[in-house]
C-alpha cells in the first residue's frame, strides 16, 4: 500500500497508520510505504508523532516513511493500492497520478471536494469519511479481499488520463466561456 504526499498534519498520517495497523492484523503480508518530504512549520514534531504512532501500533517492520523520489511513478506502479487520508485537500496531484497509473485508489472525502470531483465512489475509486480510521481500514480490507473489484477500480481509474486531458479541459472551458 502506498501514499505519496507532502508530509504535513493536513495529510492525517496518524489516521492512516491506525487504519493500516487494523488492516495489517488481517493481512500481515502487506506493508505501507509513505513517500514524501516534510513541509511546513512544526513538521518535525508531526513526523515524530507519526513515528511514535507507528511504534505504538507495533508496525515498525511494516510501515516505512521514505523520502520523495524522482521516479515515483515507476516506483509505485505495482503497489496494491494508493490510500490518502487527508483532512482537507483540493485536487490532489498524487491521487490523480495514482489513478492515471491504474492503481485502485482510496481517498477521504474531504473539503474542498477534490477527490469527489473525480472519484465516482465504487466505480473508479473509494471515498471514505474524513477522520474515520475504521472505515478507511474496511475500504482497504475490501480491496485486499476482492482482487477483481480492485482491478476494476484500477481499470476505471486510468480513464482519468482522458477525462482530465488538456484537450478535454480546454473544451470544458470553451463551453463555459461561450455558454
Amino acid at each position: 500500500i502506498v501514499n505519496f504526499c507532502r508530509i504535513s498534519a493536513q495529510k492525517n498520517l496518524l489516521m492512516l497508520v491506525d487504519a493500516f495497523a487494523l488492516f495489517h492484523k488481517d493481512f500481515p503480508d502487506y506493508e505501507l510505504d509513505i513517500i514524501g518530504d516534510a513541509v511546513g512549520n512544526g513538521v518535525e514534531g508531526y513526523i515524530e508523532a507519526v513515528n511514535e504512532r507507528i511504534r505504538n501500533n507495533g508496525c515498525e517492520d511494516c510501515i516505512h516513511i521514505l523520502p520523495s523520489r524522482r521516479d515515483i511513478h515507476e516506483y509505485i506502479k505495482y503497489y496494491a493500492m494508493f490510500v490518502s487520508s487527508s483532512d482537507f485537500e483540493g485536487m490532489s496531484n498524487s491521487m490523480l497520478e495514482a489513478m492515471a497509473l491504474g492503481l485502485p485508489v482510496i481517498c477521504t472525502d474531504c473539503p474542498a471536494g477534490g477527490a469527489r470531483a473525480v472519484i465516482r465512489n465504487g466505480e473508479n475509486g473509494i471515498l471514505t469519511p474524513v477522520g474515520d480510521a475504521n472505515v478507511l481500514y474496511l475500504a482497504m480490507k475490501n480491496l485486499a479481499e476482492s482482487p477483481e473489484f480492485a482491478e476494476t477500480l484500477g481499470k476505471n481509474a486510468v480513464k482519468i488520463r482522458t477525462e482530465q486531458s488538456v484537450e478535454n479541459i480546454i473544451e470544458k472551458w470553451m463551453d463555459i466561456i461561450n455558454g
